[in-house]
């Protein structure tokens, strides 16, 4: 009997004269080049409009890349070749010696698996202060496989050592030798110090180790008209460089997700997951895993109903909401709006609403508008200056550049007001009465939205090029401008106390002190609330008005790359470098009426120069 078992299944998992793989796993946001190569053949009329959902399926890549491939005797010598790179990878996708891509297969009738492994190493100096510099090492193995011709499944496990400046949490966003908000954390909760590997911390300021736990069940019906989703990943959903309403930068969560597509010019797309504890880049001094947690207890729910009814208009609506942990069956289901189901269940919730609009000429290039609209208060006298009116905006347009093999340009600007993004805290919720929990649009202490900062706007001028064959290069301009002010960082606000300009404590009586509340007095002093808080939206008696109001950081970024995979000449490794200058000084406009830089006491010039190299081993 043993034998025959035996037998049995070597013939299941060891048969090769098997069905070709139906993988349907999603291709992760990190293949770049990829994403960017599908965005150019878009812009070029090669496919038609990609759906603003991402990561897509493997499957999907597939059959979007042999579309491409008609339009082969269309492309320049070097266009053919840096396509047939891509053909190669996940069209043919013919497995080699594992020295040569760093993969082991097993194929069978019923299943496949595919085991992978890499390796990659990043430095970034800070050239001012090279005592600031940091840089990570990081191994990676993954497994993933096919059940019959429907369903795929991955696992993909990383560790590594990193290692960051300790910053100043009150000048930077962020370690200081990364570009301006770019950086994002590579670990999975906290991050441990190897001298004391058993305690969780924040940031990597002194040798950590940290891992990433990543994984997923996929399955893909008639064509892709139908794709699910459960599993752990990065996403981006949205149209533009840095979305409004899941960035490809937001952390990784756990969730169920799917996409319709009953229709060519119709896709609906619904995502329902948990999201992780974490503090914001200005609050890691907070961090504590016990602590931060407890008060961050949320799930996120999104829908995005995408129109295309010509080739030339591109229409979306989409809504969202963060909310405590609770059986809410109406955040989950994937044709139910939250924005509206809100209401329906005590309007404890930080929700959200929005859309986007996108005209473009094949060959000639792409504009779009975004807005996303956190909160909003349409009863007061000035909707544009009331702090209590929180969205953000983004518009740009994308084109191709004629002569240059897979190249285009990009200029976007993107405006995100005071208090985007954040929400006040709710002491009175079902199942969480008594504690301050924050709904803030964040997960692992990260944006779920835009990278930058509530209270800030962003110029943006962006080239990337596929020149040949494995290679990438990019040059870009970015200023950004951020302020002090109140609704400028991302923090909770309405619980605590309230206090005067003294800093001592209002009392119910009318009264003063300077001590301390507990338990047995608190009942005398003010509790804060969304609407008396001096720091809150709801609380501000001014009007705001941007670069005016307050003290106002200005960033002039320049920064240049390049990246060269040798992969398609039989060495399986890859390296890139990138060097940026960043010039940041202060305005105060209030002060002194006028834009000039302060340049005096705390509010000095800075320059810096950055170099960043990697190298990657099976990229």
């Amino acid at each position: 009997m043993k034998k025959i078992f035996g037998l049995l299944v070597a013939l299941l998992i060891g048969f090769t004269a098997s069905l070709p793989a139906q993988t349907h796993n999603a291709v992760l946001l990190d293949e770049t080049a990829l994403y960017d190569f599908l965005d150019q053949a878009e812009l070029k009329g090669y496919v038609g409009t990609l759906r603003a959902v991402q990561p897509y399926p493997r499957s999907l890549v597939v059959s979007l890349l042999k579309d491409i491939s008609k339009y082969r005797n269309q492309m320049t010598p070097m266009e053919r070749e840096v396509f047939q790179d891509f053909y190669e990878d996940f069209v043919e996708d013919e497995d080699e010696d594992f020295v040569d891509d760093g993969d082991i297969r097993i194929q069978g009738y019923v299943s496949t698996l595919k085991v992978d492994v890499g390796a990659e190493a990043n430095m970034n100096a800070q050239l001012n202060e090279l005592k600031d510099s940091g840089g990570d090492m990081i191994g990676k193995i993954s497994a993933q496989g096919d059940v019959a011709d429907n369903l795929s499944w991955g696992l993909h496990l990383t560790g590594g050592f990193f290692l960051t400046d300790d910053y100043d949490v009150d000048t930077s966003y962020g370690p200081t030798a990364w570009e301006p908000y770019t950086y994002t954390k590579e670990w999975d909760g906290g991050i441990h110090y190897l001298s004391s590997l058993n305690n969780y911390n924040a940031m990597p300021s002194s040798l950590s180790f940290g891992y990433t736990y990543n994984t997923e069940i996929a399955a893909s019906f008639l064509d892709n008209s139908l794709d699910l989703r459960f599993g752990r990943l990065r996403r981006n959903w949205g149209v533009g460089d840095g979305t409004l309403f899941l960035t490809d930068s937001a952390r990784p969560f756990m969730g169920v997700e799917g996409v319709i597509n009953p229709w060519d010019w119709v896709s609906v797309s619904f995502l329902t997951g948990e999201l992780e504890y974490g503090e914001s880049f200005r609050n890691i001094d907070e961090y504590n895993i016990k602590d931060t947690s407890r008060t961050q207890q949320n799930m996120f729910s999104i829908l995005q109903v995408e129109l295309m009814p010509t080739d030339w208009l591109y229409l979306s609506l989409l809504d969202s909401g963060v909310y405590m942990k609770r059986t809410e069956l109406g955040y989950v289901h994937p044709l139910m709006s939250q924005f509206f189901y809100q209401n329906n269940t005590g309007d404890f919730d930080n929700m959200a609403f929005g859309g986007t609009v996108a005209v473009k000429k094949a060959g000639l290039g792409k504009a779009y508008f975004s807005l996303f609209l956190d909160e909003a208060r349409f009863n007061q006298p000035d909707f544009f200056s009331s702090y209590s009116n929180m969205y953000s905006y983004q518009a740009g347009i994308e084109a191709p550049v004629p002569g240059l093999s897979w190249s285009k340009v990009l200029l976007q600007y993107t405006k995100v007001e005071p208090f985007t993004y954040t929400h006040y805290t709710v002491s009175e919720s079902p199942w969480y009465y008594g504690l301050d929990m924050e709904t803030d649009y964040l997960n692992g202490g990260e944006s779920l939205g835009s990278g930058l900062e509530p209270n800030s706007d962003e110029l943006k001028l962006k080239f990337n090029t596929q020149p040949m064959r494995g290679v990438t290069a990019h040059f870009g301009y970015r200023l950004i401008r951020h302020g002090t002010g109140a609704g400028s960082y991302f923090s909770s606000w309405g619980s605590g106390y309230l206090q005067n300009e003294d800093g001592e404590y209002v009392l119910e009586d009318g009264g003063t002190t300077t001590d301390e509340p507990d338990e047995s007095n608190s009942d005398d002093y003010v509790a804060l609330t969304p609407d008396n808080d001096p720091d809150g939206a709801y609380g501000q008696t001014g009007s705001k008005s941007f670069l005016k109001d307050a003290i106002y950081e200005w960033y002039h970024i320049l920064s240049m790359g390049a990246s060269w995979d040798l992969s398609s000449m039989g060495t399986p490794i890859s390296f890139g470098v990138d060097y940026t200058y960043v010039f940041k000084f202060y305005t105060d406009y209030q002060s002194t009426g006028n834009f000039q830089a302060v340049n005096t006491g705390d509010l000095l010039n800075e320059s810096r120069h950055l170099l960043s190299l990697y190298m990657k081993i099976f990229p």
